[in-house]
């Protein structure tokens, strides 16, 4: 018998040298700031190439980690997810390597930083305004928040109640650092807006932060136009001398505002005012 056709027929049961059989989802993980006393959570996922199911066991992990459940069964060429809990009772950094190894073949690792805080959240400008902006055009603006506490604070969630302005949270700010959120304003309509924001920090003490948004939002036209120019997007403010072209026809419905300054509107179609006593039509060019 050939001296290597056992090694032959044993190599055909090991799995592919160079393919991971267990596998995490990450390569790292970086958990939120959290309060002291509390608690944070996140699902890892592992997955397993092998044609047999595997029970994974973990090392690696000590308090304020945990993870459940421990072992899992990762089912064959399948996956299977545990959560990490973190519960910080103490302010500190914490880093680890969470190893997970297969009953059958496989380990993978992953690193893992968490950090316990105290922290406090200060609002630097309840009121942000935007000033005069364009309809049809997104405008940010930036809300200062700083982070007061020790340690990181996490800003979790910002909403507004009206959708023409939003935010994302999920910002961590470092400790004695101050962020410049973004917030964003998009409307098709004009008019003044005034919009509350609501700001959930990891701050124990003053865990939700409110602040106003002003925006006057107005319609910029110039150049060629024809169409109705209507009172819900009035005041209409020109950009450069208006044109309306011959065979075309600009309509200006009851109560609109026409803001030219020293600009001009030549008609060589058809221009109508509706106005009305009580709701004329102002037209301001030529000045």
């Amino acid at each position: 018998m050939n001296r290597f056709l056992p090694l032959l027929i044993a190599a055909m049961f090991l799995p592919s040298i160079g393919m991971a059989q267990l596998t995490f989802s990450l390569d790292s993980l970086v958990m939120p700031p959290t309060t002291i006393d509390s608690v944070s959570t996140a699902e890892l996922t592992l997955s397993n190439t092998l044609s047999v199911e595997q029970t994974v066991t973990f090392s690696g992990l000590s308090t304020p980690l945990s993870m459940a459940p421990s072992p899992l069964t990762v089912p064959a060429e399948g996956s299977a997810t545990t959560t990490l809990t973190f519960s910080p009772v103490a302010v500190n950094t914490f880093v680890m390597d969470l190893t997970a190894t297969g009953s059958a073949f496989g380990t993978d690792v992953l690193h893992i930083e968490a950090e316990g805080t105290l922290p406090g959240a200060e609002l630097l400008l309840d009121t942000l305004d935007f000033g005069t902006v364009s309809v049809n055009s997104s405008v940010t603006a930036y809300l200062p928040i700083a982070s007061t506490g020790i340690g990181s604070l996490y800003i979790n969630t910002i909403t507004s109640d009206n959708p023409a302005v939003t935010a994302t949270g999920g910002i961590i700010v470092a400790e004695g650092d101050t962020a410049q959120v973004p917030i964003e304003f998009y409307s098709e309509l004009s008019g003044v807006y005034e919009v509350g924001l609501t700001i959930t920090t990891s701050d124990p003490f003053n865990p939700v932060l409110e602040a106003l948004c002003l925006i006057s939002a107005i319609s910029e036209v110039g150049g060629e136009v024809c169409g109705t120019w209507s009172a819900i997007n009035s005041p209409y403010q020109l950009t450069s001398d208006i044109v309306v072209p011959d065979s075309c026809t600009l309509t200006i419905e009851p109560g609109v505002i026409v803001l030219g300054d020293s600009l001009d509107i030549e008609v060589f179609g058809a221009l109508y005012t509706n106005g009305t006593e009580e709701s004329p039509v102002t037209i301001t060019c030529g000045e």
